[in-house]
């Protein structure tokens, strides 16, 4: 009788799929981006007073998207939504962090005044992530309510 040994039962966690570590990089790279941008329009009471907080507050949407990223890495579909996500999130981000630094720079009028760019930005990336995470943790509380695999249906 042949006996062929039994495979070792390993539930040791998947390696990241490409989509999830290029979903990692856009958003670290994001972070640093936006950070850099805000700092060259920062004013030095604004850093002393708020530094942390301001910096929390501008890298957390790209940081909490990179988390959910991490956490979904197993679930192909997620993972493209997430990345798609990223893509729009962090583009739309260093756009308008670059149109309103450039405007900061040239434009006195924008210096004097008050310049909520890089307040409203991250406001709105928070909003996107915020909105697709509660999604994909609907879908998946669903799928789990009904014991379906996760990627049997539709990815939110």
């Amino acid at each position: 009788m042949d006996e062929r040994p039994a495979r070792p039962n390993t539930t040791a966690p998947q390696p990241p799929g490409r989509l999830t570590t290029r979903t990692l990089a856009l958003c670290g790279l994001t972070a640093v981006g936006e950070l850099a941008l805000v700092l060259s329009m920062a004013d030095a009471g604004l850093l002393a007073g708020l530094g942390a907080l301001v910096f929390i507050f501008l890298a957390g949407p790209p940081a909490f998207l990179a988390l959910v990223a991490w956490r979904r890495r197993t679930h192909p579909a997620r993972s493209r939504l997430l990345f798609r996500l990223a893509a729009w999130v962090c583009g739309c981000g260093l756009v308008a962090l670059g149109v309103q630094c450039a405007r900061f720079h040239t434009d006195p009028q924008v210096r004097a005044g008050r310049n909520l760019g890089p307040l409203v930005v991250p406001l709105a990336q928070w909003l996107a992530v915020l909105v697709v995470w509660l999604a994909i943790a609907r879908a998946e509380a669903r799928e789990k309510r009904a014991g379906s695999p996760p990627d049997s249906g539709a990815v939110v």
